[in-house]
């Protein structure tokens, strides 16, 4: 139900609808210490990513020397020699800083050329990120960065290297993010599942891509086709991304078979990856795509592909913008960094991604995704690729709705945070509180009637309190406090109510389920 990274960021430069690399010098394999540790997926991060694989550090330094046989100990000294003696050279060759020097930046130096620019964007990107770094690992990063480091270029300027900068994806990741991020990845994506009062129209609410996804979404459908369902809305909202695989396999069920889903674009050609679907629909009747601003990454990839091939109707807000691919290096003592490498296309080749500004800080980047009217105001500007029925859709700014429908006003940067981090703990609040008071109310009674007090907000925020909230709830804001009334009593309602809840309780869930006229129109077009 919650972004997972959200799109923890996304990025921006103009035109960057191609990644290239530049090494400043000739590019050598990793050290044996590193072995390669495939990964599948990435907000990130969950975000998809190339199936290149990841890196991983053997962590030699906690093994015990002492009972190893004395030719083993001879030779791990001697690579040990030859590895450090390597990384000294590399830092001294390349111009290594003082690890604490207080004020990076000054050692930035202008272009000096095409091949001095692209070592200094490398060493520039390094001083954004060495103060976040283990000091065990700051050698090692900052050499992953020199050889591998992608920018992103403009393909309409006459010289690539003119223009470079820092995607705020590439970024480095201590253990305790990376627990908090997977533990996001595990349980249950689908839920809720149900017919709505029409009883022809076929609800199911994923609220992130995990490997079990696919079958869940193919069970709700099977069991929503025994009830009689003759259209489906599948809600992405505050869906923020998960594993690639089941993106491509939740597209599957909805699109014939041999139709690209998705293509990811790398730094070289032979990097060059299309996914396509493989197996008969499962669903074939009319389709809406229900999507908010906190809708990223893969539920972006199912969306853009339904989308292009005109089989059903996109509602509701223009989403996030996240369709960068990152490679993980995982070191000794489980921090990451993630590097971009590609960027993913849509099947009509629009780039997903978001345009950024060089060198832009990430929580910048990130609170323009919800300047939804700015963003609205610049599609115009931005480049077109067509569907197949011939609509023109821009690029480089997620996923643009068919049919816009707001959910009304957006909330503050404090309550979409709150939603980010704490939407299961939400539920889970709700849920709790269902059981403790017994709502008498008909459902037309509470949405008259029932009003949260400060009681069930300070219990909120204690229960917030011991689940090591980033927020930690040092919010006093009583406007905080009303807006949050409001989400509790939402969420308290949906929990007492079910699916009559949603139904009544959602306004943009409402106004979407009126959209399936033209969401057949296209269904009925020969030229799909």
């Amino acid at each position: 139900m919650f972004s997972v990274w959200k799109a923890d960021e996304a990025q921006y430069a103009q035109g960057a609808s191609v990644f290239r690399v530049y090494f400043y010098q000739k590019r050598k394999s990793m050290p044996e210490m590193l072995t390669n540790n495939p990964l599948e997926t990435g907000r990130d991060t969950s975000e998809p990513v190339s199936k290149t694989g990841a890196a991983q550090e053997t962590n030699t330094a906690q093994n015990n020397d002492s009972a190893k046989p004395e030719h083993t100990k001879s030779t791990t000294r001697k690579l040990g020699r030859i590895i450090n003696l390597g990384l000294m050279m590399g830092a001294l060759l390349s111009c290594s800083k003082q690890e604490t020097d207080p004020n990076p930046s000054k050692h930035i130096k202008e272009p000096a050329g095409k091949s001095g620019e692209k070592y200094d964007y490398r060493e520039k990107l390094w001083d954004t990120l060495r103060y976040r770094v283990a000091p065990e690992n700051a050698k090692l990063v900052r050499k992953i960065i020199l050889e591998n480091y992608v920018d992103p270029v403009d393909p309409n300027i006459a010289s690539v290297d003119s223009l470079a900068g820092m995607d705020p994806h590439t970024r480095y990741l201590p253990k305790k993010t990376i627990e908090k991020h997977d533990n996001r990845l595990e349980g249950k994506t689908v839920s809720h599942e149900f017919m709505l009062p029409d009883m022809k129209t076929g609800y199911i609410k994923l609220d992130i891509f995990r490997k079990s996804s696919a079958a869940e979404v193919r069970e709700a459908i099977r069991t929503l086709k025994n009830q009689g369902m003759q259209q489906l809305i599948l809600d992405l909202r505050y869906n923020g991304g998960g594993y690639l695989s089941a993106a491509v396999e939740i597209a599957d069920e909805f699109l014939p078979q041999g139709k690209l889903i998705v293509s990811e674009e790398g730094r070289t050609p032979s990097s060059y990856q299309e996914f396509y679907s493989e197996n008969n629909p499962m669903w074939e009747g009319p389709l809406i795509i229900l999507m908010n601003y906190e809708s990223a990454s893969a539920a972006e990839i199912v969306a853009g592909a339904i989308q292009d091939y005109d089989r059903g109707v996109i509602v509701g807000e223009l989403s996030f913008g996240k369709g960068l691919v990152q490679k993980k290096y995982r070191f000794t003592n489980e921090d990451e960094l993630l590097i971009t490498v590609s960027c993913w296309n849509t099947p009509s080749g629009r780039n997903i991604q978001r345009r950024y500004k060089p060198w832009e800080q990430i929580a910048e980047y990130n609170e323009q995704a919800y300047d939804l009217e700015a963003r609205v105001a610049a599609l115009d500007t931005l480049p077109k690729k067509s569907t197949v029925g011939g609509r023109l859709l821009p690029e480089h700014s997620g996923i643009i709705p068919d049919t816009t429908i707001s959910a009304g006003p957006m909330p503050k940067k404090e309550m979409r945070k709150l939603v980010d981090e704490q939407g299961q703990t939400l539920s889970l609040f709700a849920e709790r509180y269902v059981r403790e008071h017994n709502i008498k109310y008909t459902l037309k009674e509470f949405i008259v009637n029932f009003e949260v007090d400060d009681a069930t907000v300070a219990a909120f925020k204690k229960m917030i309190a011991g689940t090591d909230s980033m927020l930690a709830f040092k919010i006093n804001d009583p406007e905080f406090d009303d807006e949050l009334k409001s989400l509790l009593r939402r969420e308290i309602g949906l929990a007492r109510y079910g699916p009559q809840g949603y139904w009544e309780l959602d306004n943009q869930l409402r106004k979407a389920a009126g959209v399936f006229q033209e969401s057949n129109r296209l269904l009925t077009r020969k030229d799909k």
